[in-house]
């Protein structure tokens, strides 16, 4: 199926213009780091499907995302469809690691979706 892949993004906070230090100095403290706690890499994938194509991109995507959910360095993968414009998709895709996210990208199931 043909697509428009608009790529990856990252989020992270960052400060707004109109962001005082009373409103930084209101929100709580991150909690102290514990011996158990993890990192994970989080990825948004938007997609905007040619019309008609829906159905085609979505069931090859839900076999991509199926096989991908094994992967020993993912820990979710999520096919989402906008609710208004049923062209317009999201992959929530949540890696153990960076390396995780690179090795996806050489897998069999991500080389034919």
């Amino acid at each position: 199926p043909r697509t428009d892949h608009w790529g990856p993004r990252s989020f992270a906070p960052r400060g707004d213009a109109d962001t005082s230090d009373d409103d930084a100095a209101s929100m709580p403290a991150p909690p102290p780091e514990s011996p158990n706690a993890r990192s994970l890499l989080a990825v948004v994938v938007e997609i905007a499907v040619v019309p008609g194509e829906e159905r085609a991109f979505v069931e090859a995507t839900l076999e991509n995302c199926r096989r991908s959910a094994l992967e020993p360095g993912v820990a979710r993968f999520d096919l989402l469809v906008d609710a208004e414009d049923r062209t317009k998709f999201a992959l929530f895709e949540v890696y153990r690691d960076a390396a995780s996210a690179a090795k996806h990208k050489t897998t069999p199931h991500y080389l034919t979706w």
